[in-house]
């Protein structure tokens, strides 16, 4: 029951964190709210499927300037503003026990998700050189707690170019 409050937790945090930092002028209550939940989920590995909490890095000290490291580039401004998306990639039901019983094919599905995304945003703006970015979270249960491995990716729409320049890409059709 714990791991699910945590979870429940961080989600929360990153959610309002997003909403208080896209509405606020002072950005500084949203990127530190979205910190914290970055923080409780990237400092547990909440694998609910089992009820199982591990540990992903071992050291408080870490943790903190994990925190810190997204809080000050948001509050400074180090990260970019430009308009996002959020993108969800899905596992048909048959292939999800291939990546129940062999956890490393999901870093191989964010990065081919992320090849595959990639080079759609590059593909979408008229420039020499787009770099797009992007933040992917792996995530392996789904709406009943069942093991439903899912992608959900924030990118920018469109890509930078230059010296950080933005320039938006075509909107997607969907």
């Amino acid at each position: 029951m714990k791991t699910l409050i945590k979870a429940i937790m961080g989600g929360i945090a990153i959610s309002m964190g997003g909403i208080i930092y896209l509405t606020l002028e002072n950005h500084i209550v949203g990127s530190l709210l979205f910190s914290i939940g970055l923080f409780t989920i990237y400092t547990f590995g909440l694998h609910l499927y089992t009820g199982k909490i591990c540990y992903i890095m071992s050291e408080k000290p870490v943790y903190l300037f994990t925190v810190l490291t997204v809080y000050i580039g948001n509050y400074e401004e180090v990260l970019k503003e430009a308009p996002h998306r959020q993108w969800v990639f899905s596992i048909p039901k048959r292939l999800r026990p291939y990546f129940m019983f062999d956890r490393k094919l999901l870093s191989k599905l964010s990065k081919c998700a992320w090849n595959v995304l990639s080079m759609y945003l590059k593909e979408s703006v008229s420039v020499d050189d787009p770099i797009p970015g992007a933040v992917i979270a792996v995530q392996t249960f789904g709406k009943f707690l069942n093991f439903n491995p899912h992608l959900h990716i924030i990118a920018s729409d469109g890509c930078f170019y230059n010296n950080s320049e933005f320039m938006v890409g075509i909107e997607p059709n969907a």
